[in-house]
């Protein structure tokens, strides 16, 4: 992962990486810092990763894009064709975090709108309340089922980074939660910044479950922010490749 066994002199890239916490433990500063100084040119999908190699290795990483943002939505249409999984309006539930009240949240969301609620549930671990939750459990999906429920669906309710980055590219009402709790070993920095460089702190779940999730989302805005940021990162990646 850290490019260890490629030579010393052949040019080495690190393209939206993320190191998945905020903090390095303190017993593995020094490795960390010996492999990011072999990379010549490094870059991370979060601010908050940029902030830990300055403190680390006293290097400037560029903050780009996820590698599924290189993509517009329509170059995403090329790729995988649109189609319905799901007949009707549902409310597509994405987790793949344990927090029962993410699922209660979902429930209120459904009272306010009235629209079923379609999950994909055990993603990354058992949760037993999933037993029962939603109205239709889908096991048998691939990627392109996945994209497909978030084109069709009226509402995304997720605790997903990428998730969270299909909702924006086909400019949904979506609302995040938090998978983690705050802290050195969150792994919210990169949803975090997700929604700070694209002005989308209000898609952060607070309070109210429906009146935040149906407040309109400036995607006209959202849109110039991210072909700027798509720009700067495939720009970041030629120059690097050009070495």
């Amino acid at each position: 992962y850290n490019l260890m066994f490629v030579p010393d002199e052949v040019n080495k890239i690190s393209y939206a990486t993320s190191f998945g916490v905020g903090a390095i433990p303190w017993y593995q500063l020094s490795r960390t810092c010996k492999y990011l100084q072999r990379i010549e040119h490094l870059s991370v999908r979060e601010i908050k990763g940029a902030e830990i190699i300055r403190n680390i290795a006293d290097r400037d990483a560029k903050v780009v894009c996820d590698p599924t943002l290189l993509l517009t939505k329509e170059e995403w249409a090329n790729q995988i064709p649109t189609r319905r999984v799901v007949d009707g309006k549902y409310i597509f539930c994405y987790f793949l975090g344990k927090n029962e009240e993410h699922r209660k949240l979902a429930k209120m969301l459904k009272e306010k709108c009235g629209y079923k609620i379609i999950c994909t549930p055990f993603l990354d671990s058992f949760v037993e309340c999933d037993l029962t939750f939603g109205d239709e459990q889908l096991f048998d999906i691939g990627p392109d089922d996945f994209v497909n429920l978030i084109r069709h669906a009226e509402y995304i309710l997720t605790d997903s980074f990428h998730g969270s980055v299909f909702s924006i590219i086909h400019n949904k009402q979506f609302l995040v939660l938090n998978r983690f709790s705050e802290g050195g070993q969150s792994r919210n920095s990169r949803i975090d910044s997700l929604c700070s460089l694209l002005g989308l702190e209000k898609r952060r779940f607070k309070d109210n479950i429906y009146s935040e999730m149906i407040e309109p989302i400036a995607y006209n805005t959202v849109e110039e922010k991210l072909s700027d940021l798509r720009s700067e990162s495939i720009q970041f990646l030629k120059e690097s490749l050009e070495r």
